[in-house]
This record gives structure tokens, C-alpha cells and sequence, in this order.
């Protein structure tokens, strides 16, 4: 998704969120059909920004719209790390006070908890 994103940059496309939208769908789509060809399980993780949702810039809330709606639009299993992580941790779990996309390393140790406890639950039946 992040090369998408740079791509989406370079095209100066994230103030229109239709379009972005249809870029994210078309490459979504492309790594679905993939998946389903090659019969591997598709599962996406929505890495958020590490700030509460309200701080978003606006291209931001419109990427995390359109990757959340074409996601869920595909029927495509997710999870969606912003929705478990607490808001009010999310500056600690930043590498660095002023990097707001890379999780620090106890960051990391959370976030891969979540992957796994969301991935036995839904394909190993545990709870």
C-alpha cells in the first residue's frame, strides 16, 4: 500500500477521493484476483498513522477512507490496527516523536499481537 500511496503522490490524486478511490480498487482488485489465482488467502492490515483520527490531515483521512472502503467493499479480511490500538498510547508507540507512520519497537511487539490474536481467532478457531 505504500507504494500505492507514493504512487497516488506523484499523481497529485489525494485531494480527489473518488479518484483515489478508484486507484485504490484497481490495485486491490489486481492483488485479489492474484491471490484467488494462485489460491492464497488474502489478509490486509490497515497500518494506521500513530495520532488520533481527529489529527489527520485531510489526504489522510481520505487514504485511510478509501483503503477502508474498497477493503471491505471486496470482501477482502482485514484488520484494522487503529481500531485496537489505544488512542491515547499512540504518540508512544512512535520510533520517533516527529515520525507519525513507523512504530517503534514496542509498537511493533503490539501491533504483531493483534495480527496473530486476529489471525488465530478467524483461521484457527481459538478465541
Amino acid at each position: 500500500m505504500l507504494k500505492i500511496d507514493g504512487y497516488l503522490i506523484a499523481k497529485k490524486k489525494l485531494q480527489k477521493s473518488d479518484l483515489l478511490e478508484e486507484d485504490v480498487k484497481y490495485y486491490m482488485q489486481m492483488i485479489q484476483d492474484i491471490c484467488k489465482k494462485n489460491n492464497i488467502r488474502l489478509f490486509v492490515v490497515i497500518f494506521p498513522y500513530l495520532k488520533p483520527l481527529k489529527e489527520y490531515q485531510d489526504y489522510q483521512i481520505n487514504q485511510y477512507q478509501a483503503i477502508y472502503k474498497v477493503i471491505k467493499n471486496l470482501n477482502v479480511d482485514y484488520v484494522n490496527l487503529y481500531e485496537y490500538l489505544p488512542e491515547k498510547e499512540l504518540y508512544s508507540l512512535r520510533n520517533r516523536k516527529d515520525d507519525e507512520m513507523h512504530p517503534s519497537k514496542d509498537g511493533h511487539i503490539l501491533m504483531e499481537k493483534i495480527i496473530y490474536n486476529h489471525l488465530l481467532k478467524k483461521y484457527f478457531n481459538n478465541k
